[in-house]
């Protein structure tokens, strides 16, 4: 798909709102992704759809004025826009991203990642570590994915830190979360890889503040 031109802006966050930060669904299935629109932000010739992967530069898909195309399309209506995907591939994996302009500024939503299909191989793994010479006590600790055939979505239950989607970039190396403190107990960390399996679930038992013990708290039925 060939970028469209739009006006140079500054871009403004969160002025648009995006309530689906994730989407797992399987390969061939219709997808929706919604776009709500701030006050005073309105027209659908004004409204476009972008698709990033982490590293890139987002590209455009259409705008709601357009007609369908390649598969997609957009609804607008007032205060609310629905990318439709018709059928989902597992190339479409990605960042979605809502963008509206309003005079002189480009307003971007927060972005709905999706991920098409399954990430699940024999051969993955999911451990829980201490990066080295952490100094906080208790440590801040790391979910670490292996082998994974495509993007995950990582969380910490019971804790403050966020979801986070890891490898929509289609890197073949380790996935590695950002180090922090995990709210739950004994450090407790959740890896999904698909839309219908169970997540991967892992702990550590802390032994004062840099022993540590990884173990498993529940197996994947894959």
């Amino acid at each position: 798909m060939s970028p469209r031109s739009v006006p140079a802006a500054p871009a403004t966050l969160l002025a648009v709102q995006q309530p689906q930060p994730f989407l797992f669904v399987e390969p061939s299935t219709p997808v929706e992704i919604s776009c709500i629109l701030g006050e005073g932000l309105d027209g659908k010739s004004k409204v476009f759809w972008y698709r990033r992967v982490h590293g890139e530069r987002p590209q455009l898909i259409l705008s709601c004025d357009q007609e369908a195309r390649e598969g997609f399309s957009c609804e607008y209506m007032k205060g609310r826009a629905v990318l439709h995907i018709a059928a989902a591939r597992r190339d479409h994996t990605g960042l979605y991203l809502c963008a509206c302009i309003s005079g002189s500024k480009l307003f971007f939503g927060n972005g709905t990642a999706l991920i098409v299909g399954d990430s699940w191989r024999a051969q993955s793994w999911v451990r829980v570590l201490v990066p080295h010479g952490s100094p906080s006590d208790p440590p801040g600790l790391v979910c670490a994915v292996g082998n994974a055939s495509g993007p995950v979505l990582v969380s910490w239950p019971g804790g403050p830190r966020p979801q986070q989607v890891l490898g929509l970039g289609g890197s073949t190396e380790p996935l590695i979360s950002p180090a922090g403190i995990a709210g739950g107990t004994g450090g407790l960390c959740e890896v999904r890889f698909n839309a219908s399996g169970p997540p991967v679930r892992r702990s550590v038992e802390l032994h004062g503040a840099k022993e540590i013990e990884t173990k498993t708290v529940d197996k994947a039925l894959y």
